[in-house]
């Protein structure tokens, strides 16, 4: 059977992935996982990059109530900080962190920390390097407990495109090579994927063959057995005539024929596609869940269903499966049996805009969860005043480095705020907390 990893590794290295400048962005998502519903916002800055996503928890059709939320920091255009905070009934706490650092427009330093004392802990860190014409040429992992010890690394070689890429793991001061990626250098359509043992001895590779648009066609792993490599499965892909897949068998080898695993076949009904995946018995195909995903009427995926079924009729409970779906060019692998979305469109957008001599913007408005971002073309923000809308001073605010406005104490509704900048100059713009 295909090993999850390696497929991953590869699909993530060679896909080629474009990002469309779509007007619809999504604002909310409700997963549904058996008795729970996760329900998630999405804000974004000005660029339409994804600045906060803040998910609420209902269980049994209870009322919702604080979860997670994540904050995203980008600078110019790359983003830059990513922290997650979790509720734990009472309070917000601190738990993970990502950090990059750019020099020149080039990934150099990540680093990853966790919560330790409501402070933030480094644990991890990877450091990239480069050649003299800017490509990548490795990754170093490194973990800390009393000192830096090094965890992976992955080495890059180059013949024009990527030719050949090296994982590796510290065992001690030295490196062991686990895996390898290799493009043949006479057919760039044909990759291997290696995993090696100890002694760095092959012990199973996955050959890819692709088309001339990058998709794969078949990929077929094999295992080192005595002196020579033996067939252990396959899968082979359809494309419709848009270049989207729209079919995928899964075979294994039984030394002397292919024998079916699992089949999935999508077909699109209207404002409808559904992907039905089927299981072998008896040399017919038999449907063992659907995927249906719903389409708004600007062709976005409104609602995505998993429905298991056997011998085509759904007669058993909802089954768990992953629900692949893109979120705004980010690819999501949620975990439940059904997701709702909805959408904004970018134009339309929620958000305060004041011209004066300076620009200043404030999002996301509606906040979810009671953060704002403040973004202008201004040094620093030296108060903020916080109004009901009766004009009583409900929260003062001075010096506000971290360019955020901060009422996730107060109750839900509408706020009035005035926002003082360095040069005295001021904005009066409203806040809307919606939970």
């Amino acid at each position: 059977m295909f090993k999850l990893s390696g497929h991953i590794i590869i699909m993530l290295l060679l896909a080629s992935m474009s990002l469309y400048a779509n007007t619809w962005l999504v604002s909310t998502t409700d997963l549904v996982r058996g008795d729970t519903t996760f329900q998630t916002y999405y804000s974004y800055n000005s660029a339409l990059q994804p600045v906060l996503i803040s998910t609420k928890i209902s269980v049994n059709n209870s009322s919702f109530t604080n979860y997670s939320y994540t904050e995203q920091q980008f600078e110019n255009g790359q983003k830059v900080a990513s922290s997650t905070f979790v509720w734990d009934s009472t309070l917000w706490q601190k738990s993970t962190r990502t950090e990059w650092l750019y020099e020149n427009g080039l990934l150099k330093y990540r680093k990853e920390l966790r919560n330790s004392g409501d402070n933030w802990i480094q644990t991890e860190q990877t450091l990239y390097s480069y050649d003299t014409n800017n490509k990548l040429v490795s990754e170093i992992t490194q973990t800390y407990t009393t000192s830096w010890q090094n965890k992976l690394k992955t080495d890059y070689v180059y013949n024009g495109a990527i030719k050949e890429i090296v994982c590796s793991t510290a065992q001690g001061l030295l490196w062991q090579p686990y895996a390898k990626i290799t493009i043949d250098s006479a057919n760039e359509h044909l990759v291997t994927f290696e995993e090696f043992d100890s002694i760095w001895h092959t012990r199973t590779r996955t050959i890819y063959n692709q088309n001339t648009s990058g998709q794969p066609l078949d990929e077929t792993q094999q295992s080192f057995q005595g002196n020579m490599w033996r067939n252990e499965a396959r899968r082979l892909f359809t494309y419709d005539t848009n270049n989207a897949v729209n079919g995928e068998l899964l075979l294994s080898w039984n030394t002397e024929f292919w024998g079916n695993i699992q089949r999935q076949k999508s077909e699109k009904q209207n404002l409808e596609t559904i992907t039905t995946y089927y299981t072998p018995l008896y040399n017919a195909w038999w449907p063992a869940y659907t995927h249906r995903a719903l389409l708004n009427d600007d062709l976005l995926p409104s609602q995505i269903i998993t429905e298991h079924q056997f011998w085509g009729e759904d007669i058993s409970s909802l089954r768990h499966d992953f629900l692949p779906i893109a979120i705004n060019n980010t690819a999501s692998l949620p975990y439940g049996h059904s997701m709702s979305l909805t959408y904004e469109s970018h134009e339309n957008t929620p958000t305060d805009i004041l011209n004066t001599k300076q620009t200043l913007m404030v999002y996301p408005n509606p906040s979810p969860n009671g953060i704002f971002y403040i973004e202008g073309n201004y040094e620093e923000i030296t108060e903020v005043w916080i109004y009901s809308l009766q004009g009583q001073l409900i929260k003062y605010i001075s010096n506000t480095n971290n360019k955020t406005i901060d009422i996730t104490e107060l109750s839900k509704g509408i706020y009035l705020s005035k926002i003082k900048v360095q040069n005295n100059d001021t904005f009066t713009t409203k806040l809307i907390k919606s939970h």
